[in-house]
């Protein structure tokens, strides 16, 4: 698995991390798949706060850092996931799917001790 690109189209250097990696084999994703969404995304990249990009293609998303502690002089790929489209009201939107977490439920009240 490649982990450091140069030149990268409006990033520069780019890093990508162990979580990342491990987070693409997990999820199936390719290696190929990754360099198309990283290098040539169909959706413009999308700003979280100062320093979080997220670069999308094919329904996948990488979480970009644009600058990493410590700053080691190139941008660093957190993680990778996989997005479908969802139709909530007329519009749509990205859902994140991660086969990996489960979601919370909550608990129920007969399981929650009461006060002494």
């Amino acid at each position: 698995m490649k982990h450091f690109y140069r030149d990268v189209p409006r990033l520069g250097n780019v890093a990508v991390s162990r979580h990342a990696q491990s987070q693409m084999e997990m999820a199936g994703i390719s290696q190929g798949q990754f360099d198309q969404a990283l290098l040539q995304p169909t959706r413009p990249d999308l700003a979280e706060g100062n320093d979080i990009i997220w670069r999308e293609r094919d329904g996948l998303r990488i979480v970009i850092l644009t600058n990493p502690i410590p700053n080691s002089g190139a941008r660093l790929v957190k993680t990778v996931y996989r997005v479908k489209p969802v139709i909530l009201g007329g519009s749509v939107e990205r859902k994140w799917l991660c086969p990996t977490e489960a979601v919370p439920r909550p608990t129920p009240l007969s399981a929650v001790p009461l006060c002494a």
